[in-house]
């Protein structure tokens, strides 16, 4: 998680970029967000075969997905990188990654 806001950091141009795919090509940040979203998918399905995902039934696995996917597009789109509650808003998906999926802090 840390890698992906560090690049985005780095290359600012990159979220201006995906703001206006989502604008000018629809079909194509569909094809995107679908994409980080089948990952989302796949992560959380190895942590659950592998019991590390505690709490949640196999099926709920796509809910949890679509609801991290917006947690960080809230993260990346809602707070410029000035804005001081964007690092405390990073800390927060941090702190629900690991309590809620891993169980642990």
């Amino acid at each position: 998680l840390n890698q992906y806001f560090k690049f985005q950091k780095k290359y600012p141009f990159f979220i201006t970029i995906l703001r206006d795919s989502e604008v000018e090509t629809p079909t194509t940040w569909q094809e995107f967000t679908e994409r980080r979203f089948v990952r989302y998918v796949e992560a959380l399905s190895a942590a659950f075969d592998r019991d590390e995902l505690k709490g949640f039934k196999r099926e709920q696995i796509p809910h949890i997905s679509r609801m991290l996917s917006a947690m960080r597009r809230t993260i990346v789109f809602g707070y410029s990188e000035k804005t001081p509650d964007r690092e405390e808003a990073i800390k927060v998906y941090d702190i629900f990654v690991r309590q809620a999926l891993l169980r642990q802090v």
